[in-house]
């Protein structure tokens, strides 16, 4: 009767033991599924912003000489572009927070904590 009691706690021990490696492998897989679509959406978001800059830099170049042919001086026309940019690059550094901060950090604590989705 004792050893059978024996027999049953050492294979609950094993199937313990099995358990918490299984856990600890399903961890790692989550932790490197979250990692690889973290590291995909970067560089997603590096690529799409790589082409964005390239439109926003031609559109730029056309619109300071459309305002220079305009205004008969096409320096005036890249002043005034120019002038544009650092009015944004203001505007954008006072809003910062607002801005670029907390949607960054909403989208990477999103993607971290995603499990809810799944379920």
């Amino acid at each position: 009767m004792l050893q059978e009691e024996f027999k049953k706690a050492e294979e609950l021990a094993i199937h313990f033991k099995a358990y918490i490696q299984t856990e600890i492998e399903l961890f790692k897989l989550r932790i490197a599924e979250k990692i690889s679509k973290m590291l995909a959406n970067f560089l997603a978001a590096i690529v799409v912003i790589a082409i964005i800059l390239l439109f926003i830099l031609f559109v730029s170049i056309a619109l300071a000489l459309l305002i220079g042919e305009w205004l008969g001086k096409m320096s005036a026309g890249f002043f005034i572009v120019s002038a544009l940019y650092l009015l944004a690059g203001i505007i954008i550094w006072y809003a910062r927070e607002k801005l670029i901060r907390i949607p960054i950090l909403n989208s990477i604590l999103s993607q971290l904590f995603d499990e809810e989705k799944e379920l």
